[in-house]
């Protein structure tokens, strides 16, 4: 309905395509038709009547340019069908549709080239907001939000976002919360067609490319990386009929959308190269190693120990010739290095190339459930319900021999999302949209080794008996054992509840939001 000087007004419109219908006693009836109305939109369509009767029609076909005069908020999003075709690269995670914002305006990953490095318009890392929905994605208390959230806790893949959108500068005060942008997301409904799909998407050694560096010499070596990722799903949606109990009114229509992805991995882009102790390292003897070994401050060597130093030797003086007598090395000690492999190569550091490369311990196994429910009921009210659920299965691949494994793989690792829009609309110049959402994340950071407490030693009068000493070293050497312990007393909980409303009314020229 427009005023006395033709001025219309449409709120809290759905982003997908309308077709504008105008009509007026005396005029010709104008319908433009295929206008685009994409997320966080302010476009405006001006139409011109001709005199004439209103059985006449002037129908304007064709690509429907909306110019934004009524703000200045600086933006630009990837559509619904360029986040349908544009492919990503399945690399060591799920797909996330998140990574399309790098490459709008704005948006720079300094040398990284990775999206949850991403700076929006010149602000800092993790500075950023995301919302999904109409709800911040903000983890917990943690803070945790923007990019850190949307594209590496909660991957959203392009089967289950309809659109994607930076709003870089000048955005309405309803955003906060950030020190740069705010990445927004709405996710994907049924249509009033059924439409369902299978995918996959796959990497393998078959298709794999030789890396520059890869060194293969014995006869039948493949210098191939044993990367296998297969990332893979199903989707289907459309009305909602239930035969014999409902298929929808003149007042009543329901729409759905599930989708389902899973993505596996075994091995990896790059085989890793570690520091380990090398053979005469072990030994005490670190003349390969071409630094000084000095005794610690807190030196204290047992009698057969002194008995292999020099007479006077104490803390802080260098060990005679760059060699450790083996009867100052700890028995601790030597039972952990005992479970280390032997080297590759003859190198003091880089010296041991593992066989394949190992997975990333926290998604390489995980499964991603996703659905919503939408219900007009008549004209003046639009509900849905978005679901989404991710499961990671647990990672036990590791760099160095279980006894001594440095990684940290979760279980459980689960995270729940929901929410529930209402549209409403009071009148032509009254609208309201409520939004309700709830997120968690339940991660449990724990030790692989837990088996071989009391088959290693612990280390004498340290509190509890939980895990197992961590060994840490200087000079990019890597660490041995883990000590974070049993899982179930390291899980940590993220949960958010958000309620926003949205009041918009119009008076006159002016339009009111609340």
């Amino acid at each position: 309905v427009s005023n006395d000087r033709g001025e219309y007004t449409f709120r809290n419109l759905t982003p997908g395509t309308y077709d504008l219908s105008i009509a007026m006693t005396g005029f010709e009836k104008s319908v433009q038709s295929g206008i685009v109305l994409t997320l966080n939109q302010s476009g405006r369509a001006d139409v011109t009547l001709k005199a004439g009767a209103i059985s006449e029609t002037v129908t304007v076909e064709g690509q429907n340019t909306l110019i934004n005069y009524d703000n200045g908020t600086v933006q630009g999003g990837i559509d619904p069908q360029t986040v349908k075709d544009l492919p990503l690269i399945v690399s060591g995670k799920p797909r996330s549709s998140a990574s399309f914002a790098v490459l709008l305006p704005g948006v720079s990953t300094g040398s990284s080239n990775e999206a949850f490095n991403a700076r929006i318009n010149g602000g800092i890392q993790s500075g950023d907001e995301a919302l999904l929905d109409g709800a911040t994605m903000q983890e917990g208390f943690m803070s945790q939000s923007g990019m850190v959230s949307i594209q590496g806790d909660f991957q959203m893949s392009p089967d289950m976002v309809q659109e994607v959108k930076v709003l870089t500068s000048d955005y309405a005060p309803e955003y906060g919360s950030s020190t740069s942008g705010q990445i927004t997301m709405v996710s994907k409904s049924g249509g009033n067609q059924y439409h369902g799909a299978l995918f996959e998407y796959t990497r393998n050694r078959w298709l794999n490319a030789k890396p520059w560096n890869a060194s293969c010499d014995t006869p039948g070596c493949d210098p191939r990386p044993f990367d296998i990722e297969h990332d893979f799903g199903a989707n289907f949606g459309g009305p909602i009929k239930i035969p014999f109990l409902y298929h929808g009114t003149s007042k009543h229509h329901s729409y759905f959308y599930f989708d389902w992805e899973a993505f596996h991995q075994a091995g990896g882009a790059s085989t890793p190269t570690l520091s380990i102790p090398s053979a005469l390292e072990r030994s005490g003897n670190f003349t390969d190693w071409g630094l000084p070994i000095y005794a610690p401050g807190n030196f204290a060597p047992g009698a057969a120990c002194q008995q292999a130093l020099p007479l006077g030797f104490g803390p802080g003086q260098q060990f005679p010739g760059n060699i450790i007598p083996q009867a100052c090395i700890s028995p601790i000690a030597a039972a952990y290095l005992a479970q280390l492999p032997q080297p590759t190569n003859g190198q003091a550091q880089n010296n041991y190339t593992l066989s394949r490369p190992v997975p990333d311990t926290l998604v390489a196994n995980s499964n991603v459930y996703m659905f919503r429910i939408d219900h007009n009921y008549g004209d003046k009210d639009h509900f849905y319900f978005f679901w989404w659920r991710q499961f990671t299965g647990f990672n036990t691949a590791t760099e160095l021999p279980l006894a001594i494994a440095t990684e940290e793989p979760t279980r459980p690792q689960n995270s729940p999302i929901a929410r529930f829009n209402w549209e409403h609309t009071f009148s032509a110049t009254l609208t309201n949209h409520v939004t309700v959402g709830y997120l968690n994340r339940n991660e449990g950071y724990g030790s692989l080794n837990l088996a071989f407490i009391g088959k290693l030693p612990g280390v004498p009068g340290a509190p509890g008996n939980n895990a197992l000493p961590e060994f840490t070293f200087g000079s990019d050497f890597n660490q041995m054992s883990d000590n974070k312990g049993d899982p179930s007393g390291n899980i940590t909980t993220r949960p958010t509840w958000v309620i926003n409303d949205v009041l918009n009314k119009v008076l006159g020229h002016h339009t009111l939001t609340f």
